[in-house]
């Protein structure tokens, strides 16, 4: 993941909240040709295609002990919820995982609504407690994420 290389080199990265998360490079390039009848050919040769190296099933325990938020959509076709599943067993506390019922890639805020912000926010708050000036920044990104929803 990148955010473990650039944590390393800030402390200003508090925690990390990853949302739709994939295991490796070469396990969603995978997953994306399995997906289309005449790509499947290519699934095998994909695995030597695909650059190795920084895959963020490798890195993951390196986000800690920062606090993670894992989110991702039960029903996602594009990346499979069942990486965000391995990201979340193989990552270091604290960390929280939450799966959302019947939503797809990227949907997950869509599909809850307030919930998502509600459970966003917690996070930020209670994990990351967040400071006063922080605090104060939250308004205008539940207007966003609201005004976007309808």
């Amino acid at each position: 993941m990148t955010i473990v290389a650039a944590s390393k080199r800030s402390g200003e990265i508090k925690g990390v909240i990853a949302v739709a998360a994939f295991t490796s490079y070469g396990a969603v390039a995978r997953a994306s040709l399995r997906r289309g009848v005449l790509s499947r050919s290519l699934v095998v040769p994909s695995y030597v295609l695909v650059p190795r190296g920084n895959d963020p099933i490798a890195t993951i325990q390196k986000i800690a002990p920062r606090p993670l938020l894992i989110v991702h959509g039960e029903e996602d076709t594009t990346i499979p919820a069942r990486m965000s599943r391995e990201l979340f067993e193989k990552a270091n506390d604290p960390k929280n995982l939450l799966i959302v019922p019947g939503a797809g890639h990227n949907s997950s805020w869509t599909e809850m609504g307030d919930e998502y912000v509600a459970t966003v926010l917690k996070f930020l708050r209670g994990e990351l407690k967040m400071n006063a000036t922080e605090k104060a920044a939250e308004t205008p990104v539940r207007r966003r994420i609201s005004s976007n929803s309808k």
